[in-house]
């Protein structure tokens, strides 16, 4: 009997899966992040809400639920189980939604009728993926800086964030840790892209902005755009930045950012 229920306790073992970050403190993360977010928010006259919910597939989904009002922010039980989300990857990837949201221009596109995106205006006012990924290293970033603490004394990384913003070293963690996280998400349903560097230039440039809704630039090109964002002291109202020394500067990279177009 005994050896039995050892058996069965090692089945039982066997099949348990274990989150890769606990998700009460991803929650109090991004109600945290929310909180700081909310006179952004309010200074454009829009609600966002936030929930929490299964959906068999591990992610997070932002929509209009009223149009340009109402905004709704699903995050995925699943996500937490992905190995490589840790509270870095957690808070870059709220930074990323709330993007969709309030990172301005370029915005989405409705695809040519005959997609699956039929609904006329369903997007209108949602901000581009790569313009969502711009605006959280941008503006979210220095923002919810306070929440994650990261040291480092590795030398390329402290190289790299010599003369840039406060928020550098915590952000460029909370960069590799999503972006590995959307890897791992990405493979799992059989798409494979990786990067090869946090400093790697995309080699592709594209002749329009991807701007069509779940149009996503290469992974490559998304690492790029949220490094080059941590040269942005303050963003303008066209997308473009200033730097350390105020000097007007273009950081949106051209892989998937094409000015007038």
């Amino acid at each position: 009997m005994l050896k039995k229920l050892i058996f069965l306790f090692i089945l039982i073992q066997g099949h348990q899966v274990f989150a890769a970050v606990e998700k009460q403190q991803a929650v109090d993360l991004i109600s945290k992040i929310s909180s700081v977010m909310k006179p952004l928010v309010d200074n454009q006259d829009l609600e966002i809400k936030i929930e929490f919910k299964s959906m068999n597939n591990p992610g997070a989904f932002s929509k209009w639920e009223k149009q340009k009002k109402i905004g709704l922010i699903t995050f995925s039980d699943e996500l937490f189980y992905v190995e490589n989300v840790d509270l870095y990857a957690v808070a870059m990837i709220a930074c990323h939604e709330y993007g969709h949201f309030l990172g301005g221009a370029p915005y989405v596109e409705v695809m040519p009728t005959g997609s699956i995106f039929t609904a006329r205006n369903k997007f209108e006012k949602m901000s581009v993926e790569g313009q969502a990924d711009f605006f959280a290293s941008t503006i979210c970033a220095p923002l919810v800086e306070s929440f994650l603490t990261e040291t480092t004394d590795d030398p390329i990384l402290l190289s790299f964030c010599e003369g840039k913003r406060s928020d550098c070293l915590t952000t460029i963690n909370a960069i590799r840790s999503a972006a590995d996280s959307f890897v791992e998400i990405l493979a799992g349903y059989n798409y494979h892209d990786t990067y090869t560097s946090l400093f790697d230039v995309s080699r592709f440039q594209s002749d329009r902005t991807l701007n069509y809704a779940g149009e996503y630039p290469t992974m490559q090109c998304r690492v790029q755009t949220m490094v080059q964002g941590l040269s942005c002291f303050e963003i303008l109202e066209d997308g473009t930045c200033l730097n350390e020394i105020g000097q007007t500067i273009e950081l949106r990279p051209k892989c998937w950012f094409k000015e007038n177009r």
